[in-house]
Parts: C-alpha cells; sequence; structure tokens
C-alpha cells in the first residue's frame, strides 16, 4: 500500500535534498581534500561488522560541528541498531519497524512466551497514537501511560526468560529483551520529541530506488554523477506525489518548457557598444 505524503511534506523533503546536495557540491569546490584525508584515517572498527564507513561518522560530526549542534537533543537518527552511532553524541531513536519484526520472529519461534506479543501490541498502539496526535505532540499523560505499559512488559519479560531460558538455538527474543531494557530511552525517544519518526520507512524505501538499480546495471562514474541521478529521482518522486497530472506528461512539460531569455548585463552591453563604435570608425 502506498502512502501519501501532502503536498507540504513533499516541497520540504525536496527543498532538504536540494540543500544537501548544494552542500556536498560546496564541499568538493572548495575543500577537495577533504573526503580523501578522511578516509585516510584509521578506523579501528571490525570491518566485517559495520554498515556506515568511518569517513560518514566523522563528516557526520565536522557538519554538526559547523551548525552548532553539540547537544544530543538537537539532533536525532533513526536506524536499526547500529550501536557505533551511540559513540558520536547524537540522540537516537530506534526504527520500531524493525522492532515489529523481531518480534514477531520471537512469536514464532518461542511460542510459550506473551511478553513478545505485548510488546508489539504497546509498540502498534504507540504508533497509532503518534500518527493521530497534533503537530505538538501527544499529551503528557498518554506518554506516562505508554512508559509504564513498556516497563511492564519488559518486566513480564525478565520473569518469562528467569522461569524459560533461552536456549542456544535461539537467542534472538532473549537479545531483544536485552536491549530494550538498555535503550528504553531510545525506543520511546518520539514520545516525547514530536520532530522524531518512529520509524525510517520513508527514507528506506526512496533509498531502495537507488539501491536496486545499482544492484541491476547502473554505473556511475563519479560523485557528481550520483548527484545528477538522485536529482532525478528527487524530481520524479515531487512530480509523483505532489503534482495531479500524469507523471509522463509532467516530465515531458519540464524538456519542452522554453527557457527564459537572460537579459544581457550592462558590462557586456557597454563592451559591445565600443567594439561596433571601434569598428565604425
Amino acid at each position: 500500500m502506498r502512502i501519501k505524503i501532502t503536498r507540504k511534506e513533499a516541497r520540504e523533503h525536496l527543498e532538504q535534498f536540494k540543500l544537501a546536495c548544494e552542500l556536498a557540491r560546496l564541499i568538493r569546490h572548495f575543500f577537495p581534500d577533504l573526503v580523501p584525508l578522511l578516509k585516510q584515517i584509521p578506523d579501528p572498527r571490525n570491518q566485517s561488522y559495520i554498515t556506515y564507513p568511518g569517513v560518514i561518522l566523522l563528516m557526520t560530526r565536522i557538519l554538526s560541528s559547523l551548525f552548532y549542534i553539540g547537544s544530543m537533543r538537537k539532533t536525532s537518527e533513526v536506524h536499526d541498531h547500529e550501536a557505533c552511532f551511540y559513540s558520536y553524541g547524537c540522540d537516537h531513536q530506534e526504527c520500531l519497524v524493525h522492532i515489529e519484526r523481531y518480534l514477531k520472529d520471537s512469536m514464532e519461534n518461542e511460542k510459550d512466551l506473551t511478553w513478545n506479543r505485548q510488546m508489539l501490541k504497546l509498540i502498534q498502539d504507540m504508533i497509532h497514537e503518534n500518527n493521530t496526535a497534533p503537530a505538538e505532540g501527544m499529551a503528557e499523560e498518554k506518554n506516562t501511560e505508554f512508559e509504564a505499559r513498556y516497563d511492564a512488559v519488559v518486566e513480564r519479560a525478565g520473569e518469562e526468560y528467569g522461569d524459560t531460558p533461552p536456549s542456544d538455538y535461539y537467542r534472538d527474543g532473549y537479545n531483544l529483551y536485552l536491549r530494550m531494557v538498555e535503550y528504553k530511552h531510545n525506543h520511546l525517544l518520539f514520545l516525547s520529541n514530536p520532530l522524531v519518526e518512529p520509524d525510517n520507512n520513508l527514507c528506506e524505501r526512496k533509498a531502495r530506488v537507488l539501491k536496486g538499480k545499482i544492484n541491476q546495471a547502473i554505473s556511475l562514474r563519479s560523485f557528481e554523477h550520483l548527484t545528477y541521478f538522485c536529482e532525478c529521482l528527487s524530481v520524479l518522486d515531487h512530480f509523483a506525489t505532489d503534482s495531479e497530472d500524469n507523471l509522463y506528461e509532467s516530465v515531458k512539460e519540464v524538456f519542452t518548457r522554453q527557457k527564459p531569455i537572460q537579459p544581457k548585463s550592462e558590462k557586456l552591453q557597454s563592451a559591445n557598444t565600443t567594439l561596433s563604435e571601434y569598428k565604425a570608425g
């Protein structure tokens, strides 16, 4: 099922993407050696277990410092428990759609337990309440209620695993329980911060288009080509969500649009006049 977004949201997403592309161009133009130098910094992490290269994490911290983002409350990341991100000073929201997937897996493999079903129901209730809440966020009483339910379910999970320890064959459910105990704040951040989404589904859906093309038959020879390709995807997505016209007709209108005539500058006109007078003389 396709999730529709409003025209205002589509315009905001397009402006944010354009800003990111412009920032990338400025960095490449004025600091062409920055990224190669960052790539030379040794990464002490095990390369077999990382998702984001060290240069991405370093650039994130550099940009956050430039924009005076020094507090954990001023920025946030939504991700699937990328543990290395927690070392870089940002606040984080665990993607609850991934958590739902892990809970369903636990329900299939640990049928005698009840905490996984209770937690799945709680997450679904929280997401529903968040989607219907006003722009300023949920009421404080509702947040308190959800936190109390969260604590009760986690406590129930501890009791059940105490009575029925996890087997060596399947420990994912138990590991999820431990994670939800340690990272409670990061599972419930969206309740207290209305600017934070409970999942990163929209981002993943948009990026999946590029990922699928790369896996098929696409070859990008430079970062500039990647930027152009992403800009085209962004424009097409904008037409698909914002325009009421046919997508093909919207794209066709762009290519058939007559370019405005650029007025000549006074300096160029003065030079042409001088040259004409010189030839006439």
